[in-house]
């Protein structure tokens, strides 16, 4: 908070600087809880506590735009500036936007009213727009602005009941804190109060009974104490998820979960890996029974029999996103072209995995005839034996081992890159942030074994004698 000078009086105005994208919030009505302690939901000071954890989604992944990498990621980080510049723009838009000496009057004139300093402002006529502009409007914020938004009059809130308005559901989206204070750290306590608002929004959301369309969906869903999994649970079982097009689903942990210092053995740890990836499959089975008009899927997978046939039953999918489950879960060549085949119309494909790539390693081949973009930037240990991709026009791929520090590559004869997309990729036309020259399958310029050079694990571009 800043104090500026205003005025001849010299009178102080305060000025409140959000450090977040969303505006501070108001105060709502405290609730007490069993044990007699007060928890208060969105406060004046409250904020949203940003992950520091960057991970790509299906909207800022380098794979799904024509941005490079550094551009991604500084574009991430400049969002918490976007609200200034939204209203100096805005400022200066209606600065501009005054009307002059003999213009015509604007069709809806803007309504003045005085704040307590006695200071005249200018409003603009929300409630004169037709009903449809103001579905419109509302279409475009997230769900905790719209809740705030509901307490604002009765006409908001029965334009915001509309099950349609619900057609975008974003469970990770509330903040963490409970109670912020300058000195207030998370604790227990907080991430309870956070799982209670998850869950009242959804059975919210169970009320209205919307028809969803994109879910987001990033919460551990082995957690008994949390109970995550009784939401998608309820979504399918009431028919909510059948119009489902956007689907992202991080069932292996909760990212806003403190990380608190409990004791666990080994066996307890794989235990609970184990447990977690049986609900999974069992839940699965029943998504893709039901939801068959995903386009757009992100998951961690497991890479087993039954799961790879449930996402074949997916043909409509045209973008999917598979993330590793753990370290030691092994891919089977036999699986990856049963997925393959099994997606005819699947055009975009991020694949990761980490596989061993010592002695005994086994390179993989990826055939597609619809696949246009791959990415297996973020896998480990997974070589490329052979493509065979005829209309892939952007491939992205990054030299990554996962092997001990005293593993040689004299042992493993690995193919050269160049030659496995001389064959099997002809079409396409960019690697990693490289465009290619029209002549690149006639001869490699200097340019393109610059990039050989740092992706390529063959013995001509890799050196050194480890892996």
């Amino acid at each position: 908070m800043e104090t500026k000078e205003h005025g001849k009086q010299g009178k102080k105005k305060v000025i409140l600087k959000p450090k977040s994208l969303k505006y501070l919030r108001r105060k709502s009505q405290n609730y007490h809880k069993d044990d007699g302690t007060q928890c208060c939901y969105g406060t004046d000071e409250e904020e949203y506590v940003y992950r520091t954890v960057h991970r790509y989604s299906a909207t800022t992944f380098p794979l799904f735009s024509n941005m490079s990498d550094d551009e991604v990621i500084k574009k991430s980080k400049s969002k918490q500036f976007q609200t200034k510049e939204v209203k100096s723009a805005s400022q200066a838009t209606s600065q501009q936007s005054k009307p002059q000496a003999g213009c015509n009057p604007t069709l809806l004139p803007q309504s003045q009213v005085k704040n307590g300093e006695n200071q005249t402002l200018d409003i603009f006529p929300f409630q004169s727009l037709p009903y449809e502009l103001k579905n419109k409007v509302f279409t475009y914020l997230n769900h905790v602005d719209k809740g705030l938004s509901m307490r604002v009059c009765r006409e908001w809130k029965e334009l915001l009941a509309n099950p349609v308005m619900w057609s975008t559901v974003m469970l990770g989206d509330f903040p963490m804190s409970c109670m912020p204070s300058e000195n207030h750290q998370q604790s227990s306590n907080c991430y309870l109060c956070y799982n209670e608002r998850v869950h009242r929004f959804a059975r919210y959301l169970q009320i209205l009974n919307p028809p969803i369309k994109h879910l987001d969906f990033k919460f551990d869903i082995g957690e008994p104490d949390d109970n995550y999994l009784e939401i998608l649970q309820n979504f399918l079982t009431k028919g909510n998820l059948q119009s489902l097009g956007h689907f992202n689903f991080n069932w292996k942990e909760t990212p806003t979960r403190p990380f608190w210092s409990e004791w666990s053995n080994c066996n307890d740890i794989v235990f609970r890996q184990r447990y977690r990836g049986r609900l999974f499959v069992y839940f699965f089975d029943d998504l893709t029974k039901v939801a068959k008009k995903i386009t757009t899927l992100l998951l961690p997978f497991d890479w087993s029999d039954r799961s790879v046939m449930c996402l074949t039953r997916l043909q409509n999918l045209h973008t999917l996103v598979i993330e590793k489950y753990f370290v030691f879960q092994a891919m089977k060549q036999d699986l990856l072209d049963k997925l393959m085949d099994g997606l005819p119309n699947l055009e975009r494909l991020m694949l990761e995995v980490w596989s061993p790539s010592g002695p005994g390693l086994i390179p993989y081949t990826i055939r597609s005839k619809s696949l246009e973009f791959l990415d297996i930037s973020q896998s480990r240990g997974f070589y490329l034996q052979a493509l065979d991709i005829p209309k892939m026009k952007r491939f992205r791929v990054a030299r990554r081992p996962w092997n001990g520090p005293l593993v040689c590559a004299d042992r493993i004869a690995l193919p050269c890159l160049y030659n496995t997309l001389v064959e099997g990729a002809p079409a396409l036309s960019k690697l990693n942030d490289h465009y290619l020259e029209e002549s690149w399958k006639d001869n490699i310029y200097p340019t393109l074994e610059e990039v050989l050079k740092v992706v390529c694990s063959c013995r001509k571009h890799k050196i050194g004698w480890a892996m």
